[in-house]
């Protein structure tokens, strides 16, 4: 549960005169002029501008502000990962991630609106690594089918299941838990699909196989796709992720050739 986010956090409110430029602002801070009074400063004073910009350069540990909140953003990623892919979204508090990733409720809602605009984050993140892969993994690939289908596949699988804790929040987690996030999800595998439907092209335009319309055939790739990275968390006795390799080359390979076509 989300704790106070007010002065009241702090205590009790101190209370001044009104137009005091030492009283507080909503977030409990002095006031722009309260702080310059405090500091005995004028506005605009060379000095206010040094003690101004010292506070801006101020560092901690040797980390900026932006760095802290960097390692921040990283933190709270690691800690949806680690409890949203073992315990499930649906298990995890805010509170959970928070004691999880080292941060203050307040530095949480920072970075995020709530816990679905966190797992909507780390969900980007782990369909970006594996586009990256997939990519990576094509440059210099022939015009064979057999060694592009491969190619891609193998680094698809790696991106997911080398950490099935990431697979796990990219299939199983983001389902069903709102109409944006489900919306994201299809958007998601239709993407997939495009990168395939790309690659098939471009083979039937280098006359490695017939050309025609790839658009079905590849959402239909990208779905067996998904589906066997679920059925391989579901599984007690896994299997490996060779085999699960070569039965979506066989089958992405003989999809792009066309039913009884060399």
């Amino acid at each position: 549960m989300q704790g106070p986010r007010g002065p009241e956090f702090l205590g009790s409110p101190i209370h001044r005169p009104k137009g005091d430029p030492r009283a507080p602002n909503r977030q409990g801070a002095l006031s722009d002029a309260g702080r310059r009074g405090s500091l005995g400063l004028r506005e605009g004073s060379s000095r206010e501008v040094g003690v101004v910009q010292g506070t801006r350069a101020r560092r901690y540990g040797g980390r900026s502000a932006d760095e802290r909140r960097e390692a921040r953003r990283q933190r709270l990623r690691e800690a949806a990962l680690s409890l949203f892919g073992t315990d499930g979204y649906a298990a995890t508090s805010i509170e959970r991630l928070c004691a999880e990733a080292g941060v203050t409720a307040r530095h949480f809602y920072e970075e995020h609106e709530g816990r679905e605009a966190l797992l909507l984050a780390l969900f980007e993140t782990i369909l970006g690594d594996a586009r990256e892969a997939v990519t990576k993994a094509l440059v210099g690939a022939s015009d064979d089918p057999r060694d592009r289908v491969e190619r891609a596949v193998v680094a698809f699988l790696h991106s997911y299941l080398d950490d099935p804790r990431r697979a796990r929040v990219a299939t199983l987690e983001v389902v069903g838990v709102s109409p944006a996030m489900e919306l994201r999800r299809r958007q998601a595998i239709h993407e997939f699909a495009r990168l395939i439907e790309v690659q098939a092209e471009r083979l039937a335009h280098e006359g490695a196989v017939p050309p025609r319309d790839f658009e079905l055939a590849s959402i239909a790739m990208a779905g067996a796709g998904h589906e066997l990275v679920v059925e391989w968390l579901w599984r007690e006795e896994k299997p490996s992720l060779d085999a699960l390799g070569r039965e979506l080359v066989e089958l992405f390979v003989a999809i792009i050739r066309g039913v009884g076509k060399s």
